[in-house]
């Protein structure tokens, strides 16, 4: 289950293609909701959402095409090889994709200073992914790629949740 970490490690490391984005985005729709400007509001949000779109496309079909390589670059064990493509090639982009549009309704919530809704909301989801985790791989025995489904379920709804939130 190494390769839980990895695929964690490089969703994460994904993240720097944000830019900075994300703390900026917050802080700027903080600023136009001062100012009550919710045109510049939504022109910000939009816009972080196109790009969060693009960056991750980007991203994702760079995983997709590398993901053979990326196996040998990090030293999969050949019984593991298949797996770490396939979560490279599925699990990774849509991961990828997820967390950055998510970033978008999480900066809607922290502009309103509703840090308290974004944290209950991030703590339901991953508390509700353990007990999904446990549950569906003692139930299931899909090991890594049912690690990888009820990740993606989770981080969907999460998603959905902020989205709902930020409305």
């Amino acid at each position: 289950y190494g390769l839980i970490g990895l695929m964690c490690s490089l969703v994460v490391f994904t993240m720097v293609a944000d830019l900075g984005l994300r703390e900026a985005l917050g802080r700027q729709l903080a600023a136009q909701l001062a100012k009550k400007d919710m045109g510049a509001y939504n022109g910000y949000a939009s816009s972080a959402l196109v790009f969060y779109v693009f960056v991750s496309t980007v991203i994702g079909a760079a995983f997709i095409t590398a993901a053979p390589k990326l196996a040998e670059v990090f030293a999969v064990t050949p019984a593991f090889r298949l797996e770490a493509v396939f979560l490279m090639q599925w699990y990774a982009p849509w991961a990828i994709f997820l967390t950055f549009t998510g970033s978008v309704y999480a900066a809607t919530l922290t502009s309103e200073n509703r840090f308290d809704l974004l944290n209950m909301l991030t703590s339901g989801t991953y508390a509700a992914r353990a007990l999904l985790l446990i549950v569906a791989l003692k139930m299931t025995h899909t090991g890594l790629r049912g690690w990888a489904i009820v990740s993606l379920f989770c981080e969907v709804a999460r998603v959905i949740l902020l989205w709902q939130a930020a409305r």
